[in-house]
């Protein structure tokens, strides 16, 4: 069956005049109606079996169909029903691309949380790390200013300490599976990842603070089929960055261009189903 859809998709965009005019993106003809209708099944399988490296290709396509959609979406000149074709196709590809951004953007940070038991105040909490255990005979006064710091964190301390035990026990390899089983949940990541509990800045602190809250807001937006504000939350955390670079790892260059240039010049890093619609409504 996906075999026979890619032949039909191939098949019409052959079909398809290789750039339309202005008028003719107001009438569309029922060929590229067709293409638009075969993409959405197409990206609804895409939905729930995602492809490896398909993320620039979704940076891209999402950068294309939301250019589109702002163009269409108030035209009454456009067929209805091709309108909502569209529509459906740009929605499709905010849920599909906002997913795996919104679980790349959590599941870093989770993984960023390994480093507790060594760079944060919640240290004093292990009587595992050699590090503070020196502090305590040389300088006792630091950790009595780090349990003062860290009793912010609340009710959750407990769990802190679960967590940072059984890192301390893999080394850190596992920290998911860790975060899992002290019992913390995704919500206190902005907690975990607070700067106020940090001493060392190259790692966790508020740019991961900034990047688990903005996942955790996309998350929200796309379980509650909240297209309008995932697209904006998207937009944000393709645009964040930690210690290191960019969490998407997308070039910085490229963002640049998203920003500044019309998206007709990045038509070849699109889909085809894609690059026809940005030709379309240049």
């Amino acid at each position: 069956m996906k075999a026979t859809i890619e032949y039909i998709v191939l098949l019409i965009i052959e079909l398809l005049p290789n750039e339309f005019t202005v008028n003719e993106t107001r009438n569309l003809s029922i060929s590229s109606f067709l293409l638009i209708f075969i993409s959405v099944i197409k990206l609804k399988e895409l939905i729930y079996t995602p492809k490896p490296n398909e993320k620039m290709n979704l940076f891209w396509d999402f950068y294309g169909i939301e250019y589109v959609w702002s163009k269409v979406k108030n035209d009454f000149v456009v067929n209805e029903m091709r309108r909502q074709a569209i529509q459906k196709l740009y929605e499709l590809i905010v849920y599909r691309f906002g997913r795996m951004v919104a679980n790349i953007a959590i599941t870093a940070s989770i993984e960023e949380c390994k480093h507790l038991r060594r760079k944060t105040y919640f240290a004093v909490l292990s009587n595992k790390n050699p590090e503070i255990e020196q502090l305590r005979k040389t300088n006792p006064e630091r950790i009595e200013d780090a349990t003062n710091i860290i009793r912010g964190a609340g009710d959750i301390l407990p769990k802190i300490k679960t967590f940072i035990e059984l890192t301390a026990r893999d080394d850190g390899r596992y920290p998911i599976k860790a975060f899992g089983h002290a019992g913390l949940s995704i919500n206190n990541l902005p907690t975990l990842l607070d700067g106020r509990y940090w001493y060392d800045w190259d790692f966790g602190g508020d740019p991961w603070k900034q990047i688990a809250v903005a996942g955790l807001q996309l998350k929200k937006a796309l379980d509650n089929y909240d297209i309008s504000k995932a697209t904006i939350y998207l937009d944000h955390v393709l645009d964040l960055e930690h210690h290191s670079g960019n969490l998407l790892g997308i070039p910085k260059t490229d963002l640049d261009r998203k920003s500044r240039d019309h998206p007709i010049k990045f038509s070849s890093s699109m889909s085809p189903v894609i690059a026809r619609l940005v030709m379309a409504v240049k």
